[in-house]
């Protein structure tokens, strides 16, 4: 904006006032010094202050400590070279809340050039805030996403045209042939997981994942999927453990995306496994729950991690979770295909080093 020059008996205060009071967003009047000496009714109404003889330290009080000095700096600077001021501040509520405003301060100036007043205007711009951020969150979800899916595909699809390449030429022992062909087998089942988990990912955002319920023994389901990864505990030379389970448990669920969301659990708790460490598998009744765990003896999740453990892509934030490779959404689609069953997931560790437990809570059926 230009700034506005006028004569300082042309202006009539009571217009000023009228028409700055009939804003939404609060308003006020400084010296030429910025001393303040008005605020509109909306300054009012938003700060809870009450009119006072003197103004001049008001704005000190509702602005946010930490953002004071870059207050001052600013406001100096536009009162020491009569330009327009522009600034981003939290500013507290009368409840207490700081929201962001935009405060603008246009100087009213004389025909010779001095600052006659300030009028100043701050407009509620917190949810645009939050949306920036939003958007700025999402945009570096894609990016990870990008960068963490373009490595995930091409690792396997490296060593399965490695491998294909070398057995084309023909040549190669028997040893050879069987092991090129495991590497390409399980490659190719990781390519097929990777897709199978960003398809259920897509689904379950989309609410679009049917479940097929039914009354399910929790015993056999547990051994099932225990016997599913055995060999990568094997691999790994990590021993699996099914303590104790009482028979009689009972659950309603779809039996295929139960052990889905066990079975991940499992695979987690392997994969950050040091050999020769335990993995134990078990479940009991807690009142109207089933209370089905998953403890290892693993690296452990740094304390900070915890509250966005859950969250989709979130190991590709993580280092140390980064170095086993994942795109980070198995326990994002264990959780919500817990919550689909109208049931709980949780995640405890002492910290880094402390091992992990992942609890799983469903509604109990009567025995």
């Amino acid at each position: 904006m230009k700034p506005v020059f006028c004569n300082a008996h042309e202006s009539s205060q009571q217009t000023l006032h009228a028409l700055l009071d009939s804003m939404s967003q609060p308003a006020w009047i400084t010296e030429h010094d910025g001393g303040a000496i008005w605020h509109n009714q909306p300054w009012y109404r938003y700060t809870g202050a009450s009119p006072a003889p003197t103004h001049a330290d008001s704005w000190r009080q509702v602005c946010a400590p930490e953002a004071l000095d870059a207050l001052l700096a600013r406001w100096e600077q536009a009162r020491r070279t009569g330009q327009p001021y522009e600034l981003e501040v939290p500013m507290r509520s009368a409840s207490g809340e700081f929201h962001w405003f935009l405060t603008r301060a246009q100087p009213v100036m004389l025909p010779n050039g001095r600052v006659l007043r300030w009028l100043g205007t701050c407009t509620d711009i917190d949810q645009l805030r939050r949306l920036r951020s939003e958007a700025a969150g999402y945009a570096r979800i894609k990016d990870q996403l990008l960068t963490s899916l373009s490595h995930e595909l091409r690792t396997p699809l490296s060593a399965i045209l490695g491998w294909a390449q070398l057995l084309r030429r023909g040549g190669r022992e028997a040893a050879d042939l069987q092991r090129g062909l495991q590497t390409i087998e399980r490659n190719a089942r990781l390519q097929a997981q990777l897709i199978e988990d960003l398809l259920d990912m897509s689904s379950l955002s989309g609410g679009r994942l049917p479940l097929q319920l039914r009354t399910m023994a929790v015993l056999p389901m547990l051994t099932t999927v225990l016997g599913k990864l055995a060999s990568q505990a094997s691999s790994a030379s990590v021993e699996l453990e099914l303590l104790a389970v009482d028979d009689k448990l009972k659950v309603l669920g779809d039996s295929t995306r139960l052990q889905q969301l066990l079975g991940k659990l499992l695979h987690n708790a392997i994969k950050f496994s040091t050999p020769g460490s335990h993995v134990r598998l078990q479940a009991q009744r807690e009142g109207s729950t089933v209370c089905i765990s998953v403890s290892d003896q693993g690296i452990g999740i740094m304390p900070s991690a915890l509250p966005h453990l859950f969250e989709p892509f979130r190991q590709a934030d993580d280092g140390m979770a980064r170095r086993h490779g994942g795109l980070g959404l198995g326990l994002a689609i264990a959780r919500q295909l817990a919550e689909l069953h109208h049931g709980m997931l949780s995640a405890e560790s002492a910290g880094l080093g402390q091992g992990a437990r992942f609890t799983l809570r469903l509604p109990a059926l009567p025995a």
